[in-house]
């Protein structure tokens, strides 16, 4: 997989978004978190390999990073799942980001072969303090609305 170095790991979201992180959440503070599931890269690694996938990610997160705003976080570790933190976001304005992310990532893909490929992703929004106000009650909610488990990859929350 490549290296996603230039994204912050998820565990450096505990500290911005919990209580009592440096920069921690009130429970008044309106952000969102926006949870990117790219679905088909296993069978694209699989059917075009390795370099594919890369080449695949790479995309994702250029298109993600393309559709945030300046003040928003792209994080990520080596797998599928990136989560991007919006601040000072609402319900609506979430799921606005989420849909342009959607259209960009849903374009399609031609690889460094010539092969064209559809990516299928899938993105679940979830805000803070309608959905919870720590990580913990943010990643039930995502999982609630759909989106994988996200503590498989994430840091260990309290």
């Amino acid at each position: 997989m490549i290296s996603l170095r230039p994204l912050p790991p998820l565990r450096d979201l505990e500290q911005l978004v919990d209580p009592g992180g440096a920069q921690g959440n009130s429970g008044s503070t309106l952000f969102a978190l926006l949870f990117v599931h790219i679905t088909n890269l296993k069978q694209i690694q699989i059917a075009f390999g390795r370099e594919a996938g890369d080449e695949v990610l790479r995309h994702v997160i250029e298109q993600t990073r393309g559709s945030l705003r300046v003040a928003d976080i792209l994080f990520g570790d080596a797998n599928d799942e990136l989560i991007a933190l919006l601040h000072a976001t609402d319900t609506s304005t979430a799921e606005n980001i989420a849909s342009r992310i959607r259209v960009k990532i849903g374009e399609p893909v031609a690889l460094a072969t010539g092969a064209m490929l559809r990516i299928h992703a899938t993105i679940t929004a979830v805000c803070a303090p309608d959905d919870g106000v720590s990580l913990q009650d943010l990643f039930s909610a995502a999982i609630l609305k759909g989106a994988p488990d996200p503590c498989q990859h994430a840091p260990r929350v309290h």
